[in-house]
């Protein structure tokens, strides 16, 4: 092979490595992004994949209630041990990015194996773009699911 075609490849494959690492995709908006972030996580509950969850999660999360990121990873393994069934629908209302941060509203359906209906939630969602990814620092609403309040909003 001769050195230019060596040299080019080169810079082909490290410019392909930069665009991924740096996690630019042409064409892909902040809103984009942030939906694919709320699909991943509403897959990953119903797989019942609790650690998938928690990389979305900042490590300074704090919320109203008081959680932290620690109460989330605790909450999450004794999801992971007590809970056989669980269905998790979210239907986002509304999503604001602002620089680098954006608010999100959605409705939250919470099916788990010993409820005989699903809970309805509404929860409100702040994310924050730290480097390259979009992450969750508070999350309200939620917490009556987790709870045990059946009725919901």
């Amino acid at each position: 092979m001769p050195k230019w075609a060596m040299i080019l490849s080169g810079v082909v494959i490290l410019g392909g490595l930069v665009i991924g690492y740096v996690g630019l995709e042409p064409g892909v908006t902040n809103e984009e992004r942030i939906y694919r972030i709320i699909s991943d996580m509403e897959q990953a509950a119903n797989r019942r994949d609790f650690p998938a969850l928690l990389q979305y999660i900042a490590q300074d999360y704090g919320d109203e209630a008081g959680q932290s990121r620690e109460d989330l990873k605790r909450l999450a393994l004794q999801a992971g041990r007590g809970v056989e069934f669980l269905q998790v629908g979210v239907r986002v209302r509304g999503l604001v990015v602002s620089g680098k941060r954006a608010t999100m509203q959605a409705d939250l359906t919470v099916l788990e194996g010993t409820r005989p209906k699903p809970g309805n939630y509404t929860v409100n969602v702040t994310f924050e773009r730290r480097g390259r990814r979009w992450l969750i620092v508070k999350a309200d609403g939620w917490q009556d699911a987790v709870h045990g309040d059946l009725g919901g909003e």
